[in-house]
């Protein structure tokens, strides 16, 4: 295999700013690092494939982008608040000896996305389906317990007297077309 090497010359006149040139050759470094001639080892690191959520009134569905693997390679992970799917995706494609890449963009190797749920799920009767490159589960939501809270009031006042208006008042009694407690 073939290994490529950049360099990058930068040629500072006197007045020039040096924090500016010194920010220019980071950000340059920092370009060809991600760069896609680097070697494949680095491209097995690794990975999370994309992944959409949505919720619907009784359930999440949970998709991720991950073509070219077996189904067999793809495990999911049902807990009561989260899904975990894993897998590795092989490349078979190796380049032949001398070759080099121009672009390298697809990740190999093992992956793992833990994706956190805001509510819990029921695992019977989920569903997982891999189809066209996509992972598609339908995780139905725990449905929510409905608490029924009895609660008992007891209510006292004092209403203290204010002036005449008062003289018929009894603790308790709201005047002047108050209600009773």
């Amino acid at each position: 295999m073939r290994m490529r090497y950049r360099t990058v010359l930068f040629h500072i006149d006197e007045g020039d700013d040096l924090r500016q040139h010194y920010q220019t050759l980071v950000e340059e470094l920092m370009r060809q690092s991600q760069s896609t001639t680097r070697p494949l080892s680095r491209r097995a690191a690794g990975w999370r494939p994309p992944t959409d959520i949505h919720e619907t009134p009784d359930a999440y569905v949970v998709k991720l982008e991950i073509a070219g693997m077996a189904e067999e390679d793809i495990e999911v992970t049902l807990y009561a608040d989260a899904v975990v799917v894993s897998g590795t995706r092989q490349d078979e494609s190796m380049p032949e000896e001398g070759s080099s890449y121009h672009e390298a963009q697809i990740r190999y190797g093992h992956f793992q996305a833990t994706i956190p749920l805001p509510t819990p799920i029921r695992r019977e009767g989920a569903e997982a389906r891999y189809q066209n490159g996509f992972l598609r589960l339908r995780l139905p939501k725990e449905p929510a317990e409905r608490l029924k809270v009895q609660t008992e009031r007891e209510v006292t006042a004092d209403v203290p007297a204010l002036g005449a208006a008062a003289e018929n008042t009894n603790p308790g009694t709201l005047q002047n077309g108050g209600v009773s407690i």
